[in-house]
């Protein structure tokens, strides 16, 4: 029988902590601290999706009245798929709790299937964007409706991401890079039918998935951005660019064997610039804006992928993430998934001309 603690990871997915390295950990329980880690770098967030507002509100209420540390997850059932009329935008609820000492700022965004979708957020009716910039206090959990477009019949994935503005909770420590600083998570939302499928409206061909080769060996599993088809450049900071120049660069994706009681074959690559969903082909046609890739334990990956400069100068956070069994229903192992680095940040720097 699974424990309340777990049903915290299936159900709300994500407590993020900074241990004493610096190194940003995902994990899907609220651990209570050991002494090491209740140091001035530590803090956590838990973020989950909820049908309605009201039992958004009634977790964030319990939140913030029992503390981190004595949470330990819903407590009243939420289900692994919603359920939505067909032809009707659909509106859910989210909550997001931190405990950093400032407020921190988080550009909300949608995925459906696989794909930015414009949505709109409680109290800014009637506009919708692909993005929503929220500061949040700390201590203080933050609930909210978003209604996303009209879904078609059958079953779809629904992600919500959180990008963090560049500066982290604490500066990290010298030598290592910023966190990157993303937080998501995710559900199936079934239209106009009874029986859950066992795949999502927007399977592709079996041809369509990319292949990985299988490895002896591999340290754990993440994906990571290089300038090189040969995964050697894994800590490359980032590259200075001119206005409108073609960068191409390569995804290295990778599935460790040892991957903790989770079996995931199927994963979707994505990409965004600033919070905007990039294509990872734009000079192909029609232009590639995901890849699927077939990737069971102890395989990887190396994907070829391009864009083009902002035309404007400054510097901009490019953000490849891996999704796991997009596909197929929102069940423990791809709402459970224990890595450090199932996202990555890059660093490009537009030069003036």
């Amino acid at each position: 029988m699974m424990t309340r603690r777990r049903r915290a990871g299936l159900w709300f997915g994500l407590v993020w902590i900074f241990m004493g390295v610096g190194l940003l950990v995902s994990v899907s329980l609220p651990l209570r601290p050991s002494a090491q880690q209740e140091d001035w770098r530590t803090f956590s967030t838990i973020f989950g999706i909820a049908p309605t507002r009201e039992q958004a509100q009634t977790e964030a209420d319990h939140i913030a009245r029992v503390g981190r540390s004595n949470w330990a997850g819903p407590i009243t059932p939420i289900p692994d798929v919603f359920r939505a009329e067909e032809g009707k935008p659909v509106t859910f609820a989210f909550f997001f709790w931190h405990n950093c000492p400032t407020a921190l700022t988080y550009t909300y965004v949608v995925l459906l299937d696989n794909r930015q979708v414009l949505f709109e957020l409680e109290g800014r009716r009637g506009l919708w964007d692909f993005r929503h910039r929220i500061t949040v206090p700390p201590n203080v959990p933050l609930v909210q409706e978003f209604t996303i477009p009209s879904l078609s019949r059958g079953l779809h994935n629904l992600t919500l991401l959180g990008f963090r503005s560049v500066e982290d909770c604490f500066p990290p420590l010298p030598g290592f890079p910023p966190s990157n600083g993303v937080i998501w998570t995710h559900r199936s939302v079934l239209v106009g039918e009874e029986e859950v499928p066992e795949f999502t409206v927007a399977l592709p061909a079996p041809e369509s998935f990319q292949a990985g080769t299988e490895k002896k060996e591999l340290p754990f599993t993440g994906i990571w951005i290089g300038l090189s088809p040969k995964p050697v450049d894994l800590d490359l900071p980032g590259v200075s660019l001119r206005p409108g120049q073609r960068f191409d660069y390569f995804i290295y994706a990778r599935n460790d064997r040892n991957f903790p009681q989770v079996q995931l074959r199927q994963w979707a690559v994505v990409a965004f610039l600033e919070a905007l969903q990039v294509p990872l082909q734009p000079f192909r046609t029609p232009m590639v804006w995901y890849e699927s890739i077939e990737l069971p334990r102890g395989y990887e990956i190396t994907l070829p992928a391009s864009l083009a400069a902002p035309r404007d100068p400054g510097v901009y956070n490019l953000v490849v993430m891996m999704l796991g069994e997009p596909y197929r229903p929102t069940t423990e192992e791809t709402l459970w998934m224990w890595t450090e680095v199932k996202r990555y940040r890059f660093e490009l720097r537009v030069e003036a001309p």
